[in-house]
């Protein structure tokens, strides 16, 4: 992420952490899904790691391996499916409106989109193809 060229300090602003832990495969927004951390408090975090497993054969479940197709693919692309769609939401922002709404992990902050809700339909119609 580029640096912000106008930067404010507000000596009356209590300074504070947004902390996100997730996936490494899985984008998150901070903003959206962060906790809030303040100085002064002692936080006691717990990390408990799942899996998540799926019957064998002869039961059909439709996943895609991720993992193999990005090994195939010299280790390029995305190695989940909420990674597949934020990717494919991305593009057709990038494309059609050269701005970065559709990505949760965004890239340059002058790139956000303000007014986004006239394209929303024709982006939601190209997004089946994700």
């Amino acid at each position: 992420m580029g640096n912000i060229e106008d930067e404010s300090f507000y000596p009356w602003a209590v300074p504070r952490i947004l902390l996100s832990i997730h996936s490494p495969f899985v984008p998150v927004s901070t903003l959206e899904k962060g906790e809030l951390l303040r100085s002064g408090h002692l936080y006691s975090i717990n990390i408990r790691m799942e899996e998540e497993h799926f019957l064998e054969y002869p039961f059909y479940t439709n996943c895609t391996d991720y993992y193999g197709l990005w090994k195939k693919n010299n280790k390029t692309g995305p190695r989940s499916k909420e990674m597949c769609e934020e990717l494919c939401w991305w593009k057709l922002y990038k494309a059609d409106l050269n701005c970065d709404k559709g990505f949760k992990m965004i890239q340059n902050l002058k790139n956000v989109c303000e007014h986004i809700s006239t394209y929303f339909s024709v982006l939601y119609m190209k997004s089946k193809a994700c």
